[in-house]
């Protein structure tokens, strides 16, 4: 392990075994960046350290070990960096960074709490799809609140990045709740207690689409697809009612969506409708919406 060396910026990733192919890449961006002053803390999910050490030449990193489910992951990974650094940046270790990205997100954080970075869609074969994906729907330096997240999310633990102390006293950080998607709960807990996010267009996160996964964009809407979203939502909404009630609403609308997923009438007008609906750049899970059919 090279000589752990403390930056007040630290980039914050999880590596294990199903992702754990492109992780080369990954560091290939790391070595990369226009400024070598970040520090590498890894949560390493069950990959034998001879795999991924020697990535790692000239990085200044610690890893620590997890096991636990992926939520719970991510908290050990937050909390640990919140006791030796100012800034943090999310990062997937199966996504690769733009050469600018540690340096121009350290650099907007000194007069930002939270910022959010565009992302590029890739295939499995890391060839571009789409560039700037997100600028579609927002403008550079346009602020990202609460509201932006109510039906979908654009903020992702690969396009991230906040300073420490919006994570203290965070309730998705307090909690043993394992919900899918545990990004969108974490930064929506965040946005409710007042913060705002900057979101910036000048750097980029290369985000692999994989078709296997819930988390692809732009992906065709089937009745799987429906299913998984859906129960992902009613998941979500219930536990952001805990915390504010207005989501209560969503919750029910949600639980009754849930009732009619085994209705193949329904689910046959639903998918109809979603697709002419459907809105290119949506965020995560907006495309999945309560219709009344």
């Amino acid at each position: 392990m090279a000589k752990y060396i403390k930056n007040e910026t630290v980039l914050i990733t999880t590596i294990y075994s199903k992702g754990k192919d492109f992780f080369k890449y990954f560091s290939d961006s790391l070595k990369k960046q226009t400024t070598q002053n970040f520090d590498l803390l890894l949560a390493n999910d069950g990959v034998n350290q001879s795999y991924f050490v020697p990535f790692l030449k000239d990085i200044y990193f610690e890893s620590i070990n997890v096991s636990g489910n992926i939520s719970d992951n991510r908290r050990k990974l937050i909390l640990e960096a919140m006791k030796n650094y100012k800034k943090i940046i999310f990062s997937d270790s199966d996504d690769f960074l733009e050469n600018n990205r540690i340096e121009l997100i350290t650099k907007m954080l000194d007069k930002n709490y939270i910022i959010v970075n565009d992302i590029d869609l890739l295939n499995e074969n890391r060839s571009v799809i789409k560039k700037n994906y997100f600028s579609k729907r927002l403008k550079n330096g346009c602020k990202i609140n609460i509201k932006l997240l109510l039906s979908g999310n654009m903020m992702g633990l690969g396009n991230t990045a906040a300073k420490v102390e919006v994570f203290k006293k965070c309730p998705a950080l307090l909690t043993t709740d394992d919900p899918y998607a545990f990004d969108w709960y974490l930064w929506s807990s965040i946005l409710l207690n007042n913060y705002d996010a900057k979101f910036t267009n000048k750097t980029t996160t290369k985000y692999i689409c994989r078709s296997s996964s819930l988390t692809e964009l732009e992906r065709s809407v089937d009745a799987e697809y429906v299913i998984k979203v859906v129960n992902l939502k009613y998941e979500h909404y219930c536990l952001m009612k805990k915390l504010d009630n207005s989501f209560s609403k969503l919750a029910e609308e949600y639980k009754n969506m849930k009732e009619k997923l085994n209705d193949k009438s329904w689910m046959k007008k639903y998918i109809l409708q979603s697709k002419r609906d459907f809105v290119s750049n949506h965020f995560w899970w907006e495309n999945i919406k309560n219709k009344s059919i």
